[in-house]
């Protein structure tokens, strides 16, 4: 019994009491805020326009200003300088439209690379959390392909209205001079309808004016510019309808303005969703029917992100269009090299289905 008592008492004595764990996390946290201050900062400014943002910016430039005053900030500071890396997003200047307003009566300007097995065509896919799956999926679905050869990049939360938080245009580019690329893949406009803010954070067009078209349109022909490079081809997968109807009224303008400039750009292909994955009559639905197949839900519960099964109906139409631009991807052309016993064996797809990618 003496032993029993000795034990017991030295497991309480040994353990920590549920106050001490909270406040040492606390102390964590506070240390963790100073150290890494100016990548708080640049979170809270990334928020939309709310309170919330406004009281988040508050708080985090206070604890930067401690940072900055104390020099608790200068290790980090010195590591992302180390890496190539900054809280501060680049500037980004487009290049000089000259992009006729009429559309050419030609759409294959670009001359067809024939991939081999020794040089596929690369596909890169860009985009927020809808444009991750995207890429998930069709890096799976093309795995087995020997012309083929996918990778993705994404970032959760993200768009064209707010470059002080992400820029796209200049991390595409900088993300296409490490790893270039036949084929660029892009979705994203899930969370642009807001306030259109410059890389600084200044305010410069608010949603639902003349001014937020004018300069949405300036940002979506200029990626498309910017990624003409004479050879490289564009598919640019508009947005299905989603269940919020404000949002879904942004959408249907921001469709509008990419499919305007896409009319005039023989270098950039556009994937429909809007339509394709719609009722029977246009209308928004969480089950979708796919012609001569059973319904299946193509909507996540929050009503604008799409399930795995309709991410797949999504990559099979954007698959078609590279192999309409690229007519050596034909599925009656595309062999693997023999095999020793000179049987010829075609590629297959893979799908999967059980993985699921973030939110936002």
């Amino acid at each position: 019994m003496p032993d029993e008592m000795t034990s017991t008492q030295r497991r309480v004595r040994n353990g920590m009491l549920p106050m001490t764990a909270w406040k040492g996390a606390l102390v964590a946290i506070g240390v963790f805020s100073l150290l890494a201050s100016g990548s708080f900062v640049k979170a809270a400014r990334g928020q939309r326009d709310s309170w919330h943002r406004t009281l988040a910016v508050r708080a985090a430039e206070s604890i930067d200003r401690v940072s900055n005053l104390l020099s608790l900030n200068r290790p980090l500071d010195w590591m992302n300088g180390e890496l190539g890396r900054q809280d501060q997003e680049p500037e980004i200047i487009f290049p000089p439209t000259t992009v006729l307003l009429v559309a050419p009566t030609s759409t294959t300007t670009i001359p067809p690379r024939v991939p081999t097995v020794a040089d596929p065509l690369r596909i890169r896919v860009f985009g927020d959390s809808q444009g991750y799956n995207i890429g998930y999926v069709m890096k799976s679905e093309t795995a087995e392909d020997p012309l083929l050869r996918t990778e993705f990049e994404a970032k959760v939360s993200t768009g064209l209205a707010r470059p002080d938080f992400y820029n796209w245009p200049a991390r595409l580019q900088e993300s296409l001079v490490r790893q270039d690329a036949d084929v660029v893949v892009i979705m994203v406009g899930a969370n642009d309808d807001q306030t259109l803010r410059s890389v600084s954070g200044e305010p410069l067009a608010e949603e639902g004016t003349p001014e937020w078209e004018v300069e949405y349109r300036r940002r979506v022909a200029g990626i498309m510019d910017l990624l003409n490079n004479g050879r490289r081809s564009i598919v640019w997968i508009g947005e299905p309808r989603v269940r919020r109807a404000k949002l879904d009224g942004a959408l249907s303008l921001m469709n509008r303005i990419v499919v305007e400039e896409v009319a005039r750009r023989p270098w950039v292909d556009f994937v429909e969703t809007w339509r394709q994955l719609a009722g029977p009559n246009g209308e928004y639905v969480d089950y979708y029917t796919p012609p001569g197949k059973p319904a299946i839900r193509c909507r996540l519960s929050d009503g604008v992100h799409l399930t795995f099964g309709c991410v797949e109906i999504v990559v099979d139409k954007v698959l078609d269009v590279i192999r309409a631009r690229y007519p050596a991807l034909s599925p009656t052309t595309t062999t693997v090299p023999a095999v020793p016993s000179t049987a010829t064996t075609t590629p297959t797809a893979t799908t999967t289905t059980t993985a699921t990618g973030p939110g936002g």
